[in-house]
């Protein structure tokens, strides 16, 4: 599978968002799912794991979403709160800006798309142990990704490196004016 032949696509089965690969037999995909699916069991422990030990200092935001419904169309607290349509989970305390991470760069909850926004993040400098194991596991469980990986890699290395930003001041801002910020270094843009 070559990196221009990768097309995906992401499905919701039992509350978990899924990837699919466009063009490629069922029992493909099948076996994407279930390499998906492992890796969510393991996603699940390490999540609790993670908030104990790596978001000590990490504050929750006090905010619901309720109050962020109330911002204006197309601002960072809208659209926010828009990511949580028909999703099987809801704001979670010290997530919020990896939540936020998801709104401006578009990648979807799947398990691959979290390894491909991780890959981003590494290369935007978001450079941590959860980060860089997170990264290798997913290189381990999905090889045939690796260059959409590389590639998600060098997109973060164009971008300005955004995860220290406080999102609580900017939860007014329009969406696109955040992407057009964050993207100025470089003539790509996310797909």
């Amino acid at each position: 599978m070559t990196q221009s032949s990768i097309k995906l696509s992401t499905y919701q089965l039992n509350g978990i968002i899924h990837t699919a690969v466009c063009n490629l037999p069922s029992w493909y995909n099948l076996f994407l799912r279930i390499r998906e699916q492992s890796l969510y069991k393991v996603s699940d422990l390490s999540i609790k794991f993670y908030l104990k030990y790596f978001k000590v200092e990490e504050y929750s935001w006090e905010i619901d979403l309720e109050k962020l419904e109330t911002f204006p169309a197309g601002s960072l607290a809208k659209e926010w709160a828009n990511f949580y349509t028909n999703k099987s989970f809801s704001l979670t305390p010290k997530y919020e800006k990896h939540d936020i991470a998801h709104v401006i760069l578009g990648y979807s909850t799947s398990i691959i798309e979290e390894v491909r926004m991780c890959a981003f993040r590494i290369g935007a400098g978001k450079i941590t142990v959860p980060e860089i194991a997170y990264l290798l596991i997913g290189l381990a469980v999905f090889p045939e990704f690796a260059q959409l990986f590389y590639r998600d890699f060098k997109l973060g290395k164009s971008a300005l490196n955004f995860f220290k930003w406080d999102f609580r001041h900017l939860l007014n801002e329009p969406l696109e004016d955040l992407r057009a910020l964050i993207f100025s270094k470089s003539s790509k843009r996310f797909q």
